[in-house]
């Protein structure tokens, strides 16, 4: 996603080239998308993107899970080899994601690549509850009530070009059938206002440094290293440097990488080392002091705005 991100015209020159894959790649898409019959399922939100990549899609479902009373997530769980309802005794078993919302949802979480499955074999425990799905805008089975889009305002669409030789899941012209479009940053996106649906946009917020212990700390050294595999480090790098902190060097894995020991004990000693929580929940059982982690906040402008359209399309007010 960096590389399509960047300022670079071989992008644009890389995209030609693999347009042909491209064009394999959405007939492949759409075959796939007729072939499912899709089911409505009451009192649903689906929080995804049109993008391969991280747009901050695991904040804004915990942001909700806070907000809305009686929910739970349901989740495909990305490198899990767990499926059903996760608790902590599944740890080792289950994706970052999800042990990142274990430790950070008071709600049930259901995980599994038959999502709609799995809905059914725990019908007893999602009785009555607003189902928010994570990442399931391309789960073609599923006819939610409520679509929200994320998108990053520091780069909506790549080189516009879909996978392989773009970042774009699907075309940009799906924006039109969403409920809502969330957008990371205030920049304004090209064209995005003639859209006539709601758009929001939210921003993070710090909420504090934590050590291995959880405990909330002071970095004193104004030089840190940054650690992550997220699917945009670039996000994750800006919050570090807006907390006026110098990256001495960023160390980047590619996406829900799992950490192994060997590649901690290659991080320096000598400076503090600063990673973003859904890292942070593959490392805590290796020993390393000086790596510490950033835990943030969703902001949403017109957040009031916001929550009532959300519980205007559920179709009740939802305390």
């Amino acid at each position: 996603m960096r590389y399509f991100c960047s300022k670079s015209l071989l992008k644009y020159i890389y995209g030609i080239i693999l347009f042909p894959l491209s064009v394999i790649y959405y007939l492949g898409f759409l075959i796939k998308k007729s072939l499912n019959k899709r089911k409505d399922i009451i009192y649903s939100i689906v929080v995804g993107n049109i993008v391969a990549g991280g747009t901050g899609k695991s904040p804004i479902v915990m942001y909700l899970t806070e907000k809305i009373s009686q929910t739970a997530i349901i989740t495909r769980g990305y490198g899990s080899k767990f499926s059903g309802f996760a608790q902590l005794k599944h740890k080792e078993k289950l994706s970052d994601e999800v042990n990142m919302y274990l430790k950070n949802c008071d709600t049930p979480i259901i995980c599994g690549k038959d999502r709609l499955k799995e809905i059914a074999e725990n019908e007893k425990i999602l009785k009555n509850r607003v189902l928010i799905f994570d990442d399931g805008l391309q789960y073609f089975p599923l006819d939610p009530t409520i679509k929200i889009c994320l998108l990053d305002s520091n780069c909506p669409f790549g080189n516009y070009f879909l996978i392989p030789a773009g970042i774009l899941r699907e075309p940009p012209w799906v924006l039109k059938k969403m409920d809502i479009i969330l957008i990371k940053g205030n920049r304004n996106i090209y064209r995005l206002d003639k859209l006539d649906m709601p758009k929001f946009h939210f921003t993070y917020e710090v909420k504090g440094i934590f050590n291995m212990k959880g405990e909330k700390i002071d970095i004193n050294d104004k030089e840190v290293y940054t650690l992550s595999s997220i699917g945009n480090p670039n996000s994750f790098i800006n919050t570090v440097k807006e907390l006026n902190l110098k990256i001495k060097k960023s160390y980047i894995f590619p996406d829900h990488y799992k950490y192994k020991n060997t590649d901690l004990k290659k991080l320096p000693k000598d400076k503090p080392i600063l990673t973003t929580e859904k890292d942070f929940v593959k490392i805590e059982n290796f020993e390393k002091e000086n790596i510490y982690f950033i835990k943030i906040r969703v902001n949403i402008d017109n957040e009031l705005e916001f929550l009532q359209l959300i519980r205007k399309k559920l179709g009740y007010y939802n305390n």
